[in-house]
């Protein structure tokens, strides 16, 4: 089962406006629920998030991570809104190890650090179901 600060590459990712791509996630839920996971989706395209610093940017709505900190192949950047629910049935009709293969695991420090921002400038972004998901 998925753990909090698992980073998981999907090869069909569904966007919100239909598409589907590929894209890095890393997984969110501290609460075990065999149907759903939580995450929130990467990019390593930097265009939107220049001067963004390591950690925390609220103001730009995302959570750096230099390629030094992390074992991601580029600097990444965690996009903190909206958070993506997946439904884990989906992912085993689709044949889930064909769709999303495990990548790594965050460091304590870094999941910490990617929590702390979401719960101080986001908790309006993240329904109460989700909150209690993530946080309790």
């Amino acid at each position: 089962m998925p753990k909090p600060g698992d980073v998981y590459f999907h090869s069909q990712f569904k966007y919100q406006n239909g598409s589907i791509g590929r894209k890095l996630l890393i997984v969110l839920n501290k609460k075990e629920r065999k149907s759903l996971c939580l995450s929130l989706k990467t990019t390593s395209q930097n265009e939107r998030y220049k001067g963004a610093q390591k950690g925390c940017n609220p103001d730009k709505k995302v959570f750096f991570i230099p390629k030094e900190w992390q074992r991601f192949d580029v600097p990444t950047y965690v996009q903190l809104v909206p958070i993506y629910p997946i439904q884990l049935e989906e992912l085993i009709r689709l044949g889930m190890y064909k769709v999303i293969e495990y990548k790594f695991t965050l460091t304590d420090d870094c999941l910490k650090q990617l929590l702390n921002c979401l719960k101080k400038h986001f908790r309006k972004d993240i329904s109460d179901y989700f909150y209690q998901l993530i946080f309790k």
